[in-house]
């Protein structure tokens, strides 16, 4: 009987772990939306050092989110048809006022892979800092680049976003992955008890 005990309570513990370990990992958050019809305005260029001359009339999509821990941080945006929406994406701190794109920028990303549109935009390792507001821009290069697009922020902490855009439910698995964890617990505890 002790034996057994000892086993299910080693059980017990490594499944624990793996919870802590599971909660630990990277946090993500998705959404999609779209450019069309959208707002338009002169987008800074990759670097945010000046107003594009290509770019001066783009339609983009804001969306507004904040980040519970401190850390670095990874965006990625996709167009839904690359052909037609070569994506740009830009990051602010604070506030985005689109009459003044370089004030509180932040990061900008054209291609994840320079001349590869087809590949989206992305900007990895940014460093982030609870309690600010940040602001996720989406726009094109091009002034007749807009369209459909899916988007997600990756990070240490849990990720919100403001309500311009419905989260999508991306993290299905982990929520199912955590359900099933704490069940088997309860049943490692419950047959503990016995």
């Amino acid at each position: 009987m002790f034996r057994k005990n000892q086993i299910m309570k080693t059980q017990l513990l490594t499944l624990a772990l793996g919870l802590a370990a599971a909660s630990a990992s990277a946090v993500s958050i998705g959404f999609i939306g779209t450019t069309s019809g959208a707002p338009t305005y002169n987008r800074a260029t990759e670097d945010g050092s000046d107003l594009s001359f290509v770019g001066t009339d783009v339609p983009f999509h804001v969306q507004s989110f904040s980040v519970a821990g401190d850390g670095l941080y990874s965006f990625s945006l996709l167009a839904d048809d690359p052909s037609s929406f070569d994506t740009f994406a830009h990051l602010y701190i604070g506030s985005f006022n689109p009459s003044d794109a370089l004030a509180n920028f932040l990061a900008g990303n054209d291609d994840s892979v320079s001349g590869s549109p087809e590949l989206g935009s992305s900007l990895t390792g940014i460093s982030l800092f609870a309690g600010a507001n940040y602001f996720f821009v989406i726009s094109g290069f091009l002034n007749t680049d807009f369209g459909d697009f899916s988007a997600s922020i990756e990070g240490p902490a849990a990720i919100t976003l403001g309500a311009q855009a419905a989260p999508v439910p991306d993290q299905a698995s982990t929520l199912l992955l955590a359900g099933i964890s704490f069940v088997a617990v309860a049943f490692l505890r419950r047959r503990l008890a016995k």
